[in-house]
């Protein structure tokens, strides 16, 4: 779906906060040719 957005993912990054940090979300988007950075929450 991204790429059907914003066309090719190649040498793209994208910066996610914690929801988005999956694993399905990450394969995506390496799969497009990207890569992904993203947050995790704090604990405690």
């Amino acid at each position: 779906m991204v790429e059907t957005v914003l066309g090719s993912l190649t040498g793209l990054l994208f910066i996610a906060d914690a929801l988005h940090t999956q694993t399905a979300h990450a394969d995506e988007i390496a799969a497009g040719g990207a890569r992904l950075a993203g947050g995790l929450p704090a604990q405690g």
